[in-house]
């Protein structure tokens, strides 16, 4: 429904007619008309913004917390960012909402080197010079590049 049909709704009620006539007239549910006059009597005529965020001043008011734990050269996930939160700060939140401050704030970090490297170790550096490395590349982009 409009905000224009709203005001003319709450219009008719402030003008005399009652919710039921201001519904009849305008088409609209009685209950409809009564909701928007409780509203309008408690001094808001305009409907609430609707689909935005509603909650996000709980974690904000955390933002400084949070950002010590990405500053800090604690390597830990999310999940133990959410523990500390709560047993630290007695914030109760979910991995999204957590993951949703990060991203809203431009935060980002990276684990240390050793949890970077993925697959089976490979030779220590000191062995490095001792294998001889094949004359032919072996990737695909290597390949694509000749």
């Amino acid at each position: 429904m409009s905000i224009d049909l709203r005001h003319r709704v709450l219009k008719a009620m402030r003008e005399g007619a009652s919710a039921h006539a201001a519904a009849e007239r305008f088409g609209i549910a009685i209950a409809t008309a009564v909701r928007w006059r409780s509203q309008d009597r408690a001094g808001r005529s305009d409907p609430l913004p609707m689909g935005r965020d509603r909650r996000s001043g709980r974690i904000e008011a955390e933002a400084e917390f949070l950002k010590s734990l990405v500053d800090g050269k604690e390597d830990i996930t999310l999940h133990e960012k959410q523990r500390r939160l709560a047993d630290e700060r007695g914030l109760k939140i979910g991995i999204g909402t957590l993951w949703r401050f990060f991203d809203r704030h431009g935060l980002t970090w990276k684990k240390d080197r050793a949890r970077e490297r993925a697959g089976a170790p490979g030779p220590s550096e000191a062995a490095a010079g001792l294998i001889q490395r094949s004359a032919r590349p072996r990737s695909c982009e290597a390949r694509l590049l000749r």
